[in-house]
């Protein structure tokens, strides 16, 4: 949890949030003078019972926290198969090449995993994917995912046209700086 007037503070156990992300270190590179890069991959989402101060750290007992599967078969099929349209839709609209990010979306077939999958991705505000992570409900969760991604794609669709209306402009004003600059070669002829 943060606010303005704790920013530069060191946390304590009471600032933080007691739903998180259980994960495991795979790589660290680096020095104490330059600095670490440490790659982390979420293992599951992680419920804290009780904190402990340890002076210059802060530890903590909890447990791997269990999606409540509330949806029968046919509506987890369902919610999956939402999660993967939109997100294919979602990754068209970007302006890099995203062909591998669609293969590994395809790919999956976990509801519970593609949903934190994009929701970790996603951009939207800090409180929001909170939020997100602290729903035991996966139908729940998945539903409130499913209608902050496509607020991100009606903002993403609006970026879209800007940018192709933009383009659209600079390359008129550009053929016409270049018949402008060819007349004036021949003028000079």
């Amino acid at each position: 949890k943060s606010d303005d007037a704790n920013q530069n503070q060191e946390p304590v156990a009471e600032q933080l949030y007691t739903v998180g992300t259980l994960a495991k270190i795979d790589k660290i590179r680096g020095n104490e003078k330059d600095g670490f890069q440490v790659l982390v991959r979420g293992v599951s989402r992680f419920g804290i019972s009780e904190f402990h101060d340890r002076g210059k750290w802060i530890e903590a007992d909890g447990s791997a926290l269990k999606d409540e599967v509330d949806a029968d078969s046919q509506t987890a099929d369902a919610l999956l198969k939402s999660l993967k349209s939109l997100s294919r839709e979602i990754l068209s609209l970007l302006p890099t090449d995203t062909e591998n990010l669609s293969e590994l979306i395809e790919g999956i077939e976990d509801p519970a995993y593609l949903a934190n999958l994009v929701a970790g991705n996603l951009e939207i505000p800090h409180p929001k994917k909170q939020e997100l992570l602290e729903m035991n409900s996966l139908k729940s969760r998945v539903l409130l995912l499913l209608d902050l991604m496509q607020s991100q794609k009606d903002n993403l669709q609006i970026q879209s046209e800007i940018r192709e209306k933009l383009s659209h402009k600079m390359g008129k004003l550009q053929r016409e700086s270049i018949l402008r600059e060819q007349l004036k070669a021949i003028r000079e002829e």
